[in-house]
């Protein structure tokens, strides 16, 4: 999918990877009050893709196709992350709970929002991974160390 310009400061990119069973969520601007529902956009088109690789009635001798099973956002290129993004995070973590998908959270070490969610404790709801390619091949430990919900 080409970058799209939410109409304020939040750019994204969405991309379903059949092969590691994974949506991407690629974003990059500020998330603040004025940009959170562009960030709730995105979020939720993630949801929209994972959504789209599970069969409703798979056809009679048809391959069942690979549904996604990870969520990934990844928010490297966020510059500002306010209380709402913090907010909408944990709703994502929710929705993905009651869609048997696992969310992770793709920021490096020493990225703003690594220290804002360890401030808040966010990092005890949220899984993070250093990047889209840790995201995928570490596997999950689950919500406050039960097992994950697949």
């Amino acid at each position: 999918m080409d970058d799209v310009d939410t109409g304020t400061n939040v750019w994204t990119r969405v991309a379903t990877l059949p092969d590691r069973r994974a949506v991407v969520v690629w974003m990059w601007g500020e998330v603040d009050h004025v940009t959170i529902d562009s960030f709730r956009w995105a979020v939720d088109q993630g949801f929209v893709a994972a959504a789209a690789t599970r069969p409703t009635r798979p056809s009679p001798g048809s391959p069942l196709p690979t549904p996604a099973e990870v969520l990934v956002l990844e928010l490297s290129k966020i510059t500002f992350f306010g209380s709402l993004g913090l907010m909408a995070l944990l709703q994502a973590r929710e929705r993905a709970a009651e869609n048997r998908l696992r969310l992770v959270v793709a920021v490096p070490s020493g990225h703003l929002i690594r220290g804002i969610t360890r401030m808040t404790e966010v990092d005890h709801d949220v899984e993070l991974a250093e990047s889209v390619d840790h995201a995928l091949a570490t596997p999950s430990h689950g919500r406050h160390g039960r097992p994950d919900c697949r």
